[in-house]
Order: C-alpha cells, then sequence, then structure tokens
C-alpha cells in the first residue's frame, strides 16, 4: 500500500513540477521520499524544484548515493560545480497545456552562486559561521599552541639505537615459513617428474615433439594499375538518421523547466487548480470548482470557465452536459461578439464534437457524417478567430486525419507553428508527429518527436509517438528501450507500462510482457488503457495456452467495451478454455446482431456446436453442417481437413457412420493426427470393419506412449475387446 501511495504521490508531485507550481511539488515528492527513500525519479525530480543550488547539490548527491552512474545528476552536478548555468528554454516551449500560449515572461532570478567548496563544506540548510567568532577561535588555538607546560621544558628526546620489540622473532618466523615453502615445492616437483618418467604415455604428451601447423601460402592477385578496385560490402544495418535540430531550436532541461503561460490567461488560483486537474487527467474532481467560476461571471460574461467546464464535461463522457454550457455562453455573447471570446467557444465546440466521434468509435459505433463536419466548421472558425489558440490548430487537423486527409493536416499544423508565439509549441510538434505516424510515415513521426523531446524531454505524448513507431517498424527493441525513458521520466504510468508491454510482447518476451500488463492494471487509470492492457495480456496468455486467464481478462475487457471485436475474442477463449456454453452464447448473439461474419468465424462456431453436442451427448443442430459448408469458401487445404473432420465428428454424432468415414479418410488425407485416427477408429468399429478398427485403435495407444492423449485409455480399452 505504502508503495502505490508513494507512486501516487510521485506522479503529483511531477505533474505540479511541470505546471509550475515548484512549492507543491517539493511537498508532494518529500512525502513520496520518505516512503520509498532510494526512489530514483523522485530525488531527480525534487532536484529541478530546489529551493537554491545547495539543496539542488544535496539532492543530486544523495541520487548519486543511490545510482552513482546517473548520467543527469552527473552532468547537473558538473554544471553547478563549474559555474555553467543551463539556458532557461524561451517561452512557448514548456510542458504540454490544454491550452498553450507563448507570453513572454520576466526571467526569474538567479540566486546568487556559492564557490563548489562553500557547497561541499555545508550541508543544505545550515548557515555559514559568522567570521568574526571563526577568527577569534583562530587566535585563542594559537595562544595555547604557543605557551610551553612544564612537560614540555622537562622532556628531553633521544634516538632509538636498537630494534623494536619482538623485531627479531618476527624475521625468525618468516625465514621458518618460506624455508618449508620452497621445501614442499621441491618435492612436489620431484614426485610430480618420477610419475611422469615413469608412465610412458604421460611422457610422450608432455616431452616429445610436436609438429607446428604452417599455413599454404595462397596467390594474392596485384593489383592492376588503371582498374577500378572491386567494391567493399555494403553493411545491411543502416543507422537510423537522428533528427537535425535548428539553431535556433532551444534545447530544454528538466532542470530548469517552466510551465508554459496558459492562453488565453488565468486570472485566479480557483481556475488555474481546476485547469491543472484536466491536465492531470481528473476532470471530475475539476467540475465544481469550474461550475462555481461560471457562475461567479454573471455580472461580466467570461468564457474561459465555459469552455473548461465544457472540457471537463466531454473528458468524463458527458457530451450533452458539455454542448449545454456551450450554447448557454454562446447566447451570452455581446451583439457584435467579441472575435476572441467566440473563438474560444468556437474551439470547445469543436473538441466536444470531437469527443463524440471518439466515444463512439471507441463503443463499435458510428455517429452522424454531421458531427464530424461541424467539428471542421467550428475549428477552422477558431483558427481564423483567434490564431494564437494551439488547441484549434490541432483539432482542426484531428478532423482532416479522421477523413484520411494527412496533408492538410499537416498544413493545418504547420499554419500553427507559423504564428510567432507558437514557434516551436510542442503540442502542435507532438500532433505533427502523431499524424505523420497515421499516414505511415515513420521517419518523419521519429524527427518530429525527437524534436519535440529535445525542446522538453518530459513529453509523455512524443514518447508514445516513438514506441507505436518503432513497433510498426518491426523494432520491438528499440520500443523497449523507448518504453524505459518514458519510465525514467514517468515511474507510475499505466501508459507507459501497457506500451512496455507490448514491446516485450513484441519481442517475444512472454513473461516480462505479463508483468508489464500486470503493472499496467495494478493502479487506477483511464478505461481505454485498461481495455487495451486487458487484451495485450489475454493475447499473451493465449500464446502460452493458459486460456482461462485469457476468458478472465476477456470477459473484463467486455464489460468496459461491448463491442463485437472484444466479443468474438471472448468466444474463441472461452471456446479453448473448454467453456463451450459461454461460446455458444457469444456465436449466437454475433450472428444475431449480423456482425460480418467469415469463413474462419462460421468454422469456429461450427466447431463450438458441434463440441458442445459432444459434451452434452446430444446430436448436434443442422446449423452446424451448414456452416461447415459455408467455411470451405476460400478455405486453404489445412481448413479444409479440419472442415472435413469436424463434418465427420457431426455425422458420426448423428449415427451416418458411411458418411462420416468418407469425410474422415479425406481429413486423413491431407494429414494424419490422433484425433483423426481415433474417430476413424471408433466409425470403423461402427461398421463392422474389425481389422480397420483395430489398426487404428493400434497407432493411438502407440501415439499416447509419446503424448499425453485425452483418448489414449479409451482407444486402449476398445484395443483390448476387439482383440
Amino acid at each position: 500500500m505504502s508503495s502505490e501511495q508513494a507512486r501516487e504521490l510521485r506522479q503529483q508531485g511531477i505533474a505540479a513540477a511541470k505546471a509550475g507550481q515548484r512549492e507543491q511539488a517539493r511537498q508532494l515528492l518529500q512525502q513520496a521520499i520518505r516512503m520509498e527513500p532510494r526512489n530514483e525519479a523522485a530525488w531527480l525530480w525534487i532536484a529541478s524544484v530546489a529551493r537554491d543550488q545547495r539543496e539542488r547539490v544535496f539532492c543530486l548527491r544523495k541520487l548519486l548515493e543511490i545510482n552513482p552512474n546517473n548520467e543527469q545528476a552527473l552532468k547537473a552536478l558538473r554544471q553547478i560545480e563549474t559555474g555553467e548555468v543551463p539556458p532557461a528554454p524561451p517561452p512557448g516551449t514548456g510542458g504540454l497545456k490544454r491550452l498553450t500560449g507563448t507570453q513572454t515572461g520576466a526571467n526569474p532570478p538567479v540566486a546568487a552562486r556559492l564557490s563548489t567548496q562553500e557547497i561541499m563544506a555545508q550541508p543544505p540548510g545550515v548557515p555559514f559561521p559568522d567570521a568574526d567568532a571563526l577568527d577569534a577561535a583562530i587566535r585563542k588555538a594559537e595562544a595555547l599552541m604557543s605557551e610551553p607546560t612544564a612537560d614540555a621544558l622537562t622532556t628531553r628526546w633521544s634516538k632509538k639505537t636498537k630494534g623494536r620489540a619482538g623485531e627479531q622473532d618476527i624475521w625468525r618466523l618468516r625465514a621458518y615459513v618460506g624455508a618449508g615453502a620452497l621445501a614442499g615445492l621441491v618435492v612436489l616437483c620431484s614426485v610430480s617428474y618420477i610419475v611422469v618418467a615413469n608412465t610412458p604415455p604421460l611422457a610422450r604428451a608432455v616431452f616429445a615433439p610436436t609438429a607446428t601447423l604452417t599455413l599454404t601460402p595462397t596467390f594474392t592477385p596485384t593489383s592492376t594499375p588503371g582498374v577500378t578496385p572491386t567494391p567493399s560490402v555494403t553493411p545491411r544495418f543502416t543507422p537510423e538518421p537522428t533528427a537535425t535540430l535548428l539553431p535556433q531550436v532551444p534545447v530544454g532541461d528538466i532542470y530548469s523547466v517552466e510551465a508554459t503561460d496558459v492562453y488565453p490567461p488565468l486570472f485566479n488560483a480557483p481556475l488555474e487548480g481546476a485547469v491543472s486537474l484536466i491536465d492531470r487527467g481528473q476532470a471530475a474532481r475539476a467540475l465544481p470548482t469550474l461550475a462555481a467560476e461560471r457562475e461567479n461571471t454573471s455580472a461580466l460574461f467570461n468564457p474561459i470557465p465555459y469552455y473548461y467546464e465544457a472540457v471537463a464535461y466531454a473528458d468524463t463522457g458527458n457530451t450533452r452536459a458539455a454542448l449545454r454550457v456551450l450554447n448557454d455562453a454562446e447566447e451570452r455573447l455581446t451583439d457584435p461578439p467579441n472575435n476572441e471570446q467566440k473563438a474560444l467557444l468556437d474551439m470547445g465546440f469543436a473538441y466536444v464534437y470531437l469527443a463524440q466521434i471518439e466515444t463512439a468509435a471507441f463503443a463499435g459505433s458510428s455517429v452522424a457524417g454531421t458531427v464530424l463536419t461541424n467539428a471542421e466548421e467550428r475549428a477552422q472558425a477558431a483558427v481564423e478567430g483567434d490564431p494564437r489558440l494551439v488547441q484549434a490548430h490541432i483539432l482542426l487537423a484531428r478532423t482532416y486525419a479522421l477523413q484520411d486527409d494527412y496533408e492538410a493536416a499537416i498544413e493545418a499544423l504547420d499554419g500553427g507553428l507559423a504564428v510567432p508565439d507558437n514557434a516551436y509549441n510542442t503540442s502542435l510538434i507532438c500532433e505533427k508527429a502523431r499524424v505523420y505516424l497515421l499516414d505511415g510515415d515513420l521517419v518523419a513521426a521519429n524527427e518530429q518527436s525527437r524534436i519535440a523531446l529535445a525542446i522538453d524531454p518530459t513529453l509523455e505524448a512524443a514518447y508514445q509517438v516513438e514506441i507505436a513507431a518503432a513497433l510498426a517498424d518491426d523494432q520491438p527493441g528499440v520500443a523497449v528501450q523507448r518504453a524505459q525513458a518514458y519510465l525514467l521520466y514517468y515511474p507510475g504510468s499505466t501508459e507507459a507500462f501497457r506500451l512496455l508491454g507490448d514491446a516485450r510482447f513484441a519481442e517475444g518476451n512472454y513473461d516480462l510482457a505479463l508483468e508489464a500488463y500486470s503493472r499496467a492494471l495494478s493502479a487506477g487509470q483511464s478505461v481505454m488503457t485498461t481495455v487495451a492492457a486487458l487484451l495485450g495480456r489475454a493475447a499473451t496468455y493465449t500464446l502460452q495456452s493458459r486460456h482461462e486467464l485469457a476468458l478472465e481478462d476477456l470477459s473484463q475487457a467486455y464489460e468496459l467495451r461491448t463491442i463485437d471485436a472484444v466479443r468474438l475474442l471472448r468466444m474463441e477463449a472461452a471456446y479453448y478454455a473448454g467453456e463451450y456454453d459461454v461460446a455458444a452464447e457469444d456465436a449466437a448473439a454475433l450472428t444475431a446482431a449480423a456482425a460480418p461474419v467469415d469463413s474462419d468465424f462460421a468454422l469456429l462456431h461450427a466447431r463450438i456446436l458441434i463440441d458442445q453436442a459432444q459434451a452434452n451427448d446430444d446430436d448436434p443442430p443442422d446449423e452446424a453442417l451448414s456452416l461447415l459448408e459455408r467455411a470451405r469458401t476460400g478455405a486453404s487445404s489445412a481448413t479444409l481437413a479440419l472442415i472435413n473432420e469436424y463434418r465427420a465428428r457431426a455425422l458420426f454424432l448423428n449415427r451416418q457412420f458411411g458418411e462420416a468415414s468418407a469425410a474422415i479418410n479425406a481429413a486423413l488425407d491431407s494429414g494424419e493426427t490422433a484425433e483423426r485416427l481415433y474417430l476413424r477408429g471408433l466409425i470403423a468399429q461402427q461398421l463392422g470393419q474389425r481389422a480397420a478398427a483395430i489398426r487404428d485403435f493400434e497407432a493411438v495407444v502407440a501415439w499416447s506412449q509419446i503424448y499425453p492423449l485425452a483418448f489414449a485409455e479409451d482407444a486402449a480399452e476398445r484395443l483390448e475387446d476387439l482383440s
């Protein structure tokens, strides 16, 4: 429990540090360190919000006690000791906000620097001694040292003429030990020589000369003048190009993180706290404060509380309430309306419309096309009304991306970056990386994400794009490294653990993938992260043939996201776990819902019905044979063999032994399995073909000596009866 509390406090402290709330961040991180005093991330972040250089040095040295090889701590300590001051990032390049702006503010005052000796001599918070008191102490010490004492006047020194007490005994003992060791070595060498000399095989091995291998010289052609030499082989591995930063691109440093000014600016602390909660994914907690702030604008209209309240409602999934708030605000616009006020409300409408589309897609449904059109129109109006609204450019780009018009999406984001106040804005750069990733341009996606990380090395969105790009490029090892870098700055991030699980799964390290997925599910997280982690862990369990555990995870995922794709996965897991009733229920529901049914689904549905009938000792329904015929369309040879096998099972249960014999023989023509031989033996026994049944049951018994077969005992009993 304390570990979870420490992780929660650490996350809140990191979020507060990125939001510029340094004192709150220090308090939260100090509480986290009390619970986990050896957590590197906590010491790293508390160093970035230290009050002065002495406190920062103390934190960095504590971090180096935990990990002496921490490069960031070594670099920061080296900068402090050498007097190098990392450049402060220019306005507009800090951490992500829902509304990021770039209003220029005065640089914070730099505290007076102390020398390295002064820093090392004093722990944080301890004052230096007074200079006068120090001089008085020194004078008193010198006076005491210079006054002669009675012992000093009477003491006489003489030179020692003999050795120390016991010195001769020590030398005598050393001589005895050395002589004994030498004698033992001589005896050992003599005995070894005698043994080797009297043993002919050993003597030949030790003393006989051996042939020296000489390499036969090979012909080396001499190069002919004027002939172009043969080019060397080009290595198959081509290093991945790194993003080249322009000189004017600001380079960030976590030790000088400054929050980006919010645009439009917030005028009071309650509103700032509510916006901070929204940015940290706690929109529900922000709603009461935002409602109170909106009611306080009755005298003088202010659209900012309306906008953020609508955003908070949309983030909690209540888009109807969000639209109601925005409609109320739009009715209060003055005539003629203020362009900036209307632009903010237009941006709010676009945000809510896109949230409706995302919610519908998550639930496996769709919304009317007019919703996307309305979102595009509102976003375009917001961009034209106030180009400084960063989120408006992002929302406009997302409307284009939903229409697969990635070129227009990039143009919309470039338009936002062209605004002087928004140059090098990390939100816009990360969104460009995401659009390039959707378009399949992995090189451009990586380039944009690395530029964003150079400006601010703590951007979650940039790490998420890098991990997804590495997985799309079939580089799971790179994805693992980037996920671990993500966790360095966000040690308790459930999304980071979920992505690490995906990377480990692609890498083939299934045990590590299960650990990462379980960490992603061990704390509070969003519904989307929970469902993704459950699906990833279920896929890992399936590969390990742990179908019961996979069925549990898929059942939880379906409760959170009731869509056909998840239900289809649960149907497969239930079938392989032997839960035929659950599998049959899911198959019937998918068929009734007119879900897309292909040949694979038809075959699995038929297998469920036949195995369920066999388990319940019933006759399979006629629907099973109909589904098997439908599954033949476009089936491969291996699938056709499986179709014939299950057709034989259904006919056998219906006591149509002649047709069942023809079907099982067709399946065996494509490949022998113990199950098929056992089934053919059962059919032959029913047809009175005793010799054929004995031959098949003997083969099954022989196979059972190598592989564990559930029906081996029954085959042995039938073989004994027939013999």
